[in-house]
Order: C-alpha cells, then structure tokens, then sequence
C-alpha cells in the first residue's frame, strides 16, 4: 500500500459519508480495510461510529472496527468472529486482512486458543501463497508478522514470537508504513524479555525509542508494550527494588495486548518486595476481569504468582491445591511448580519437571538459569551439591540479568552452595549478591520434623545442650542428633549461625489466604 493508496482510500470513505448511504461506506471500508486501519485509523473509526447499531451487527468487520470496541474485550458480548468469513474481500490481501481481524476479535473476545488456530491459518496463507501484492512497498505483510508473532508470544511460544516479529520489523523498515518498525521492535524487546534475553530486549527497546512517536491504532499498543518490556528488564536485573517504580505501569491499558505483561511486572515487583498479599490481589483482580484460558502466558502468569503467594505465606497445601487445577502448564508455571516440589520435598517429581524444562522447544534463557538454580536447590535437598553445580549457581548470580532468578532461591540453599564454591568464584559471588535479600518461604522448605522445629524455637533461649535437654525434656544426646539435623538442613555449622537465619524462618507468616475463592480458568 503506497501512500497514494491511503490517500485514494481516504478519498472514497469521505465520499461515501457524505452520501450517507450505509450500504456504500460499507463497501468502501471493505474494499480498502488495510490503507484505512493503517493509515486513516481515525476516520475510519468516525465513520462506524455515525452508523446504527442494527446496521452494524449486519457488518461484522464494522462493529469489530467500532471505536468502543476495546472497551466490550471480556464482556457478555463477545464477538461473532466466524461471521467475519462472510465479509466480501476484495483479492488476497483483502483475505489476509480478514483472516488478520479474527485473530484480533478472538484475542479481544478472551479466547487465544482460537486466536492461535487464525494466526496459523494465516501463517499458511502467508508461507505458502505467493501474493505478488504482499512484496509492494507499504503492503499489510509486515503486520501479518506482527500479529502472528503477538499471538505466538500470548501462548508461550517465545521462539516463534521473536522469529515472527524479527521478520516484522525487517519488512516494517522498508514498508513505507510510519509504524511498522517501531511496533514491531517494541513488541520484539517484550518477547525478548520474557525470554530473558535481556541484553537483546534492551537493544531492542533503545532502537524502537530512536524513532518517530507511534500514531493512530499503534499509540496506545506501543505505550502499553514498551511500558511492559522497561518494566520487566528492570524487575529481571533488580538487585534492590529502587531500580523500578510500579507507578509507571499504572497508566497502561489493562484489556489491551499487554495486560499479562503489566500485571506479571505488577506481581512480580510485590513479592520481590515481600508484599505477598498485594501480588495476590493484583492476579485475582486481573483474573476476574479477563477470560483466561489454561495454556497460555496469561493463565501461567497468575497461577505461578498464587502459587508463589502462598508459599511465601508458608500455606504449603494451598500451593499444591492452586499447582493441580492447571491442566496445560507453560515453562513459567512448569518452573514454578518445580519450585513447590522442591518446598514439599518431593525430589523426583521436581528432578523429573527439571527434565521437561530442559528439552521443551521453548527453552530459553532465563529457563536455563532457573534450571541451574532449581537444580542446585534439589541437590542440596539430597545432600549431593558438587563444586561443579556450586559453580554453575555462581555464574548465574554474576549475571546482572538473572538477579531476579536467584533472588527466588531461599537462602539456605545460596549458603549452602556458597560454601561449595571455589574461592575465588565465592568471592566474586559476594560481591555480586551483597545485601541481595534472596527468598523467604518459611520453614516448611527446610522439610524439619516436629521435634527440629521445637529445638529449633527453643534455641535462643538455651545457650548449652544440658539446658536445651532440660526444657524440652529429652536425653542430651537426643537434642545433640537433632541439632545435627538442623544444622545440616539449615546449610550451618555452629548454633550462632542457626540464630541469624531463624529470624526470617522462623517468623509470622502472616494473614491466611485460604479462604480466597480463585476464579477459574478455562479449558
């Protein structure tokens, strides 16, 4: 679509209002659906919003094209996106714009599953018709890459996504479109930093900011976008959480493209924040307001984050519970619920989910650090940390881009492997991580018996075996075998050691969530 095209499509939409006859404006949008939405997005939205509501619900493409339409994403009214096939199309292209409208109706109606099912139909259309129109310059294929590669991102697939919106951006550098390159980067750094790739997002994200200011349908998606990926590279390489203001995500769009990534920022910057029941509200009320299917990032984001709630609040059984309503588990929540395997002590089901990670095809970056760190955790768990995997947890923690993963190690487990370090890695892991206030799930993680837990609470009060024996009523003996125990699992050697870590084990865990009724997902 040259711009001349826009200029024609624009001419023959003003011309058609000023008729007044709905029949023709109709015509004329569908004839020139791609040039108007791309280019003239306003008087577009003018145009439908003057015709009736009873002539609209014969034009499906006009009332998914309505200026309210964002607005009714979630509601009871949800879109008739198969009606959208009987929209006259006008050639290929005109076809590719239709098929590009249901992926977005569905997406809006709260259903990624069929979006998903659009954006391969039109992968197919796009890698296998040659449409001789799609290589002019100005054409809608740059943005045919762009949704498919968003729709791939909502499901998780965070390869395909960077894949499909690299190919955005190269198509959008040339296409005469004034947006093309600079949305397609912004939602390219996203991907990229949900995948971990943190120096690429930041690349990313600094060449999407050097050019011009996003106009018309692109604004609002590119505030909403580049917002999310600022937010979520800061939050990955947070060693202090002075280095984000949430603030910033309270001005994004939530029933947008980008409403997963804020509220997965929000979250995230809360319980790094040791704000558990904050992050909770945060993911029930997004849960309550959009329709969230098992499967996608959307319903990974906001189990893992109930999951992670309540094993901060030390409400273990509530954890397991909310980890076997998901069906359809993603790598986020795959990650999570090896962490709650670990925090129950279930070793092989943890060993078995590190597996999965491991050879999914959208294994990324940041799951690779995550694996180094639940793996560590699983062989302390077992008593058979190597100096090897000590020094693979090190290397995690020196990367400034993973300070987020190896804050969510307790730290029990970071002194224990720090002990297994060699010196001189130990020493640069100091460094890195001094004043790094690494997880606080309680003492249940920490898998003591009853009678540890006692000698454990009566510690500080008892400076000798004989008098710790005395209070407890046990042989000196019995008390020095549960000492052992503890100190082993505690990662210590000596009782003034134990006391410094009892006062985050050991602590007030605070209000029960387990009356807080979830709001369920869908299959």
């Amino acid at each position: 679509m040259l711009q001349d095209e826009a200029s024609i499509a624009r001419d023959a939409l003003d011309e058609a209002r000023r008729s007044g006859d709905v029949e023709t404006i109709a015509s004329v949008i569908h004839r020139h659906l791609w040039p108007l939405y791309d280019q003239h997005i306003e008087a577009l939205q003018e145009a439908v919003g003057s015709i009736s509501g009873p002539t609209l619900a014969r034009y499906p493409v006009l009332r998914m094209l309505h200026p309210i339409a964002p607005a009714m994403a979630g509601s009871s009214t949800a879109f008739d996106v198969e009606s959208l096939r009987d929209a006259p199309v006008h050639g290929a292209t005109g076809r590719d714009a239709i098929v590009t409208m249901e992926i977005l109706a569905a997406r809006m109606n709260g259903d990624l599953r069929s979006s998903a099912a659009y954006a391969g139909e039109l992968a197919d259309r796009v890698y296998t018709m040659d449409v001789p129109e799609r290589a002019q310059r100005g054409s809608i294929l740059w943005f045919l890459h762009y949704e498919m590669g968003s729709t791939l991102l909502l499901m998780g697939d965070t390869v395909g996504a960077v894949r499909e919106l690299s190919k955005a951006r190269d198509v959008g550098r040339v296409s005469g479109s004034q947006n093309a390159e600079r949305a397609s980067l912004a939602r390219l750094a996203l991907a990229e930093a949900l995948r971990g790739s943190i120096a690429d997002a930041t690349e990313s994200l600094t060449a999407a900011r050097s050019l011009p200011s996003l106009t018309g349908p692109y604004a609002a998606q590119g505030r909403g976008t580049e917002g999310s990926a600022d937010a979520l590279i800061a939050l990955e390489r947070a060693a202090s959480l002075d280095a984000f203001d949430p603030a910033v995500l309270s001005s994004l769009e939530s029933t947008a493209f980008t409403w997963p990534f804020v509220t997965l920022a929000r979250v995230r910057h809360a319980i790094l924040g040791g704000r558990p029941t904050d992050a909770f509200e945060i993911a029930r009320v997004a849960a309550s307001t959009h329709r969230v299917q098992d499967g996608t990032i959307p319903a990974d984001i906001l189990t893992r984050t109930y999951i992670e709630v309540f094993l901060q609040l030390g409400q273990e059984a509530e954890a397991v519970e909310t980890g076997k309503r998901i069906r359809e588990p993603g790598p986020m929540l795959l990650s999570q619920l090896t962490r709650l395997d670990l925090v129950i002590g279930d070793f092989d089901a943890a060993s078995a989910r590190l597996r999965e990670i491991g050879s999914a095809r959208w294994t990324s970056p940041v799951s690779e650090a995550e694996i180094t760190c639940l793996r560590v955790w699983e062989m302390v768990g077992r008593e058979t940390l190597t100096v090897d995997a000590a020094r693979k947890f090190a290397l995690v923690g020196l990367n400034p881009d993973y300070r987020r993963v190896v804050r969510m190690v307790p730290r029990w487990v970071a002194e224990s492997a720090r002990r297994h370090m060699p010196e001189d890695v130990r020493e640069a892991f100091d460094e890195a991580t001094a004043g790094m206030t690494f997880a606080d799930l309680g003492h249940a993680n920490l898998h003591l018996t009853a009678s540890e837990r006692r000698v454990f609470a009566a510690l500080p009060h008892h400076d000798r075996v004989a008098d710790l024996a005395s209070a407890l009523f046990l042989s000196p003996n019995t008390v020095k075998t549960h000492l052992s125990s503890l100190y082993r699992k505690l990662g210590v050697s000596s009782r003034r050691e134990a006391l410094e870590l009892r006062s985050p084990i050991v602590r007030d865990v605070g209000p029960s969530l387990a009356g807080h009724e979830l709001p369920p997902f869908t299959a």
